[in-house]
């Protein structure tokens, strides 16, 4: 799920790409 995603990202890439999801 992206949620899931974006809660496996770094705190660094949620700062930057918040907007955006990283793949």
């Amino acid at each position: 799920s992206a949620s899931e995603k974006l809660k496996i990202v770094p705190s660094t890439w949620n700062n930057r790409s918040k907007k955006r999801m990283p793949c």
